[in-house]
């Protein structure tokens, strides 16, 4: 079990927070898919916002609802929701 960041802002205050937190995952959706690339962290994007909103995703590992779920309960120790 870990940590894992929901972030569905697209606030890079709120992506740096989630960086110094040792150990996290980070999890992108809704607007905050617009942060892909700006972090080396571990990092899973929503396929579907991602799509909706025209992003490319390079080097990113895309999740579909039925995945998130999974990353909540393997990942969910702790969650964050910024």
């Amino acid at each position: 079990m870990g940590k894992l960041i929901i972030i569905r802002k697209r606030d890079l205050e709120q992506l740096h927070l989630a960086e110094s937190i040792e150990g996290a995952s980070i999890l992108l959706l809704q607007d905050g898919v617009y942060l892909v690339g700006k972090t080396k962290a571990t990092m899973y994007v929503s396929s579907e916002d991602a799509m909706k909103r025209g992003v490319k995703l390079d080097g990113v590992e895309l999740v579909n609802y039925a995945q998130i779920v999974c990353l909540l309960l393997e990942k969910g120790y702790t969650v964050i929701n910024l």
